[in-house]
């Protein structure tokens, strides 16, 4: 399991509880637990060399608005728009590395 900083207060939305899943390595994760206000929980139990500082992808890459948007029955402009700036690029070990 590894947690990363991308959560609710900055727009990944509480809805996602449970039925999330982040890229990484080109892999997905899912989302374990709730979507926190400072933290998102994943199982990357079948993900081989994570290490802290590893991209984290919420978006594209293999993980489309619409399946996120079917998940929890919004619009992808709702999906966008929840967005902050302080989530725009964050690694693991929640250091923020650009904007």
């Amino acid at each position: 399991m590894c947690s990363f900083r991308d959560k609710y207060a900055d727009g990944y939305n509480r809805l996602l509880s449970h039925h999330g899943e982040i890229l990484n390595k080109g892999y997905q994760a899912p989302a374990i637990g709730s979507v926190c206000m400072n933290m998102v929980t994943v199982d990357i139990s079948g993900i081989e060399g994570v290490q802290p500082g590893d991209e984290v992808i919420l978006f594209s890459g293999g993980i489309s608005l619409d399946e996120i948007t079917a998940k929890i029955d919004i619009i992808n402009y709702e999906v966008i728009s929840m967005k902050t700036y302080r989530a725009m690029l964050v690694n693991l070990s929640t250091q923020v590395i650009g904007l």
